[in-house]
């Protein structure tokens, strides 16, 4: 991600941009998924052992 070398100071405040971009963009995705869903991958876990 970076042309030259970087410190850990960089690569860390890198990391906690990405953090809030990643929450941002997940409470966004999960405000648009569809209450009922008629694609395959609502069923897709169905038989799934955890």
């Amino acid at each position: 991600w970076a042309d030259k070398p970087v410190t850990a100071k960089e690569v860390l405040e890198t990391l906690s941009k990405n953090v809030e971009r990643t929450k941002k963009i997940l409470t966004e995705l999960i405000d648009k998924i569809p209450k009922t869903r008629s694609c395959s991958c609502a069923k897709a876990l169905e038989e799934a052992e955890f």
